[in-house]
């Protein structure tokens, strides 16, 4: 597990690569009440900044009332700033496990 320490603005956040079975089916998750980002270690380099820059928008947005709204601000400003990383985790969410990992947020809508 790595930690480095990034300064955004007045935001300091803890950023850690952590190992696929502490997130899967997620590539990222984003602790809003401490600052905390957890990235997958076993993705590509460009996913992983693609994830790192979409949960740098959740730290950045807070606790929303509609999650959905959310997930698109964050895959945008994550797009905007790492387009091929965006591409690559589009493809890469096709997989089955993925989509019924969406198919369940839905449904809980969360």
């Amino acid at each position: 597990m790595c930690l480095i320490m990034c300064e955004q603005g007045q935001q300091i956040m803890k950023i850690y690569y952590v190992d696929k079975d502490q997130l899967y089916p997620s590539f990222g998750k984003a602790f809003w009440n401490t600052k905390i980002i957890w990235v997958r270690n076993d993705l590509s380099d460009r996913v992983k900044r693609f994830v790192l820059e979409h949960e740098k928008q959740h730290l950045k947005d807070g606790k929303m009332s509609f999650w959905w709204w959310g997930e698109i601000r964050a895959n945008m400003c994550g797009m905007w700033k790492e387009p091929r990383g965006f591409i690559t985790t589009v493809f890469l969410s096709l997989s089955p496990y993925r989509l019924l990992y969406y198919c369940k947020r839905i449904v809980k809508g969360e």
